[in-house]
């Protein structure tokens, strides 16, 4: 999510900020906004709308953004701000970071298991997981922190699996690797 700076946007005054959000579905299904506020109101709706703080007292107000898709699929993202009589400060949410753990080596036939871990980040995120293998075939856990792979075959190669964990700020690098050596 990003927050307009005043005074940059027109629409930006020291009462209502604009929210613009970059989501994309792997997919490419469409996908439905839905914005949950801590203080004021959000006005429009989609991915672009203006987030209403007039009248709020002092004190640290949430905006989170839930982008869906029709099948199930979820992400949020969250921005914090302080309010402080007339000065208007955005708190910079740090990014989280993303490791991918899996053996050094799997025998031909044996099901190669990957697993992610996210750390730091913000506390409202529930990330979501979308991996990516050079070859074999994800049999359980896209979506999930865990994967295996069934792989046959080529030996001497090197599998890799990819995870990209969605939900954070898109300025945020959430991309990790792991690779293992099948071995005869």
């Amino acid at each position: 999510m990003v927050r307009c700076h005043i005074p940059n946007l027109p629409d930006c005054t020291a009462s209502k900020t604009s929210l613009n959000v970059e989501a994309r579905d792997p997919d490419g299904d469409r996908l439905i906004y839905r914005y949950e506020v801590s203080g004021g109101r959000i006005v429009g709706a989609g991915p672009s709308v203006v987030w209403n703080l007039e009248d709020l007292p002092d004190g640290e107000f949430t905006a989170t953004v839930f982008a869906s898709d029709k099948k199930g699929g979820e992400t949020s993202s969250s921005i914090l701000f302080k309010v402080a009589t007339t000065r208007w400060t955005s708190i910079v949410i740090p990014c989280p970071v993303v490791s991918v753990e899996c053996a050094d080596n799997y025998s031909v036939g044996q099901r190669a298991v990957f697993t992610a871990t996210v750390s730091g980040g913000d506390g409202y995120t529930k990330p979501t997981f979308y991996w990516t293998v050079n070859w074999g075939r994800i049999v359980t856990g896209q979506g999930t922190t865990k994967i295996e792979i069934e792989h046959k075959e080529k030996w001497g190669e090197t599998l890799t699996a990819t995870v990209s964990v969605g939900g954070y700020d898109p300025s945020c690098y959430s991309t990790a690797s792991c690779s293992s050596k099948i071995l005869e």
